[in-house]
């Protein structure tokens, strides 16, 4: 009884502290580890990710800015004071994706703002998902439209990667003065149901096996 008493409490203090959130800045955490900066390829039906290597980011010498092409124009990241500034490259499957890891499972809310930073066509704004490979366009930034604001809580598993991307809006549109910028956070892991539902089957358990252990009774008789 004793042992099952200090089981049930171990539980009511797991259940009652709840892992504390952690909130990454897009603009502050640039360079994290949890974000990869690159592109989205569409090979027979299949998206995939391709992030820059270490050398994108330091070969021109510019500190907070990554891009791969010819020239600093091209697929591009930049961390400024608030924002990350992105920019697609020329070609169609020049697009800029800014990725996320989860770091472990759990719910993620996203509190991110894309705006328009400069006066060109405009983008189209996507999100990626490596869970299944999708790759959902969500909205076009331009001086029509020129905000988008991408609030929702999604459940990650750990290692599972999520992004928000931009091409450049079309064949017809030119790729110049199309920089965006990303703004916000991403917050998280708050614990996932699975955890709380395995919390209440514990409670469960520990119960059950108490009210047996008081049913239980030894009669003893004297011949």
């Amino acid at each position: 009884m004793k042992k099952l008493a200090i089981a049930a409490a171990a539980l009511l203090a797991g259940a009652s502290m709840p892992a504390a959130a952690q909130t990454y800045s897009l603009s502050g955490d640039f360079g994290n580890p949890v974000f990869q900066y690159g592109t989205v390829t569409t090979a027979n039906g299949v998206n995939s990710f391709n992030a820059f290597g270490q050398s994108n980011c330091n070969d021109i010498g510019v500190s907070g800015l990554c891009y791969r092409g010819g020239d600093k124009f091209q697929v591009e990241f930049q961390r400024n004071a608030d924002s990350v500034l992105v920019h697609p490259g020329p070609g169609d499957g020049e697009n800029s994706f800014l990725l996320f890891t989860a770091p472990k499972t759990g719910v993620y809310t996203y509190d991110v703002t894309v705006t328009r930073g400069d006066s060109g066509d405009g983008v189209n704004l996507f999100t990626f998902n490596s869970f299944d490979g999708t790759k959902p366009m969500i909205a076009t930034v331009n001086a029509g439209s020129p905000n988008y604001v991408f609030q929702y809580s999604q459940l990650l598993t750990a290692g599972q990667q999520v992004g928000l991307g931009i091409d450049r809006g079309g064949p017809g549109n030119t790729y110049f003065n199309d920089s965006t910028l990303f703004s916000g956070t991403i917050s998280g892991a708050v614990p996932e149901p699975a955890t709380w539902a395995l919390m209440i089957v514990g409670f469960g358990a520990v119960g059950g096996a108490m009210r047996r252990r008081s049913a239980v009774r030894t009669n003893v008789s004297f011949a």
